[in-house]
């Protein structure tokens, strides 16, 4: 009787150890996890911030009047298609720009030739 009653109390103690030892890993994995979890979250969340930044500040340049800072799209995802839109829109408005001076230097250069005839005349 003796016997079973220390061999119950050496599982009994074994048990509790088991317990113990779970419980530690349990407690181990939900932190690692948790640490994981905002490593995963700051690097995504810097992943969306800074190319929308870095887009509103291309925005904000071209917004300005400044068509000459040269864009870089890093990336094919929706902030990458932003980034593309945005150089597309400023090489067509740069375009624009330069049509509009070749038709300025025209009208000055016709401008020029009428008055010079008539001072002809």
């Amino acid at each position: 009787m003796n016997h079973q009653k220390q061999t119950v109390n050496a599982l009994s103690d074994e048990a509790d150890q088991v317990v113990a030892s779970s419980k530690a890993l349990m407690v181990s994995l939900i932190v690692s996890f948790v640490l994981l979890g905002g490593v995963f979250a700051r690097y995504l969340t810097l992943g969306i911030t800074v190319p929308v930044a870095y887009a509103l500040t291309v925005a904000r340049r071209v917004a300005d009047g400044d068509l000459t800072s040269a864009i870089e799209v890093r990336s094919r995802d929706e902030t990458g298609r932003l980034l593309q839109a945005l150089k597309d829109m400023n090489g067509g408005l740069c375009k624009i720009v330069s049509e509009v001076r070749t038709g300025t230097d025209t009208v000055v250069t016709a401008s020029m030739q009428i008055a010079s005839g008539r001072q002809e005349l």
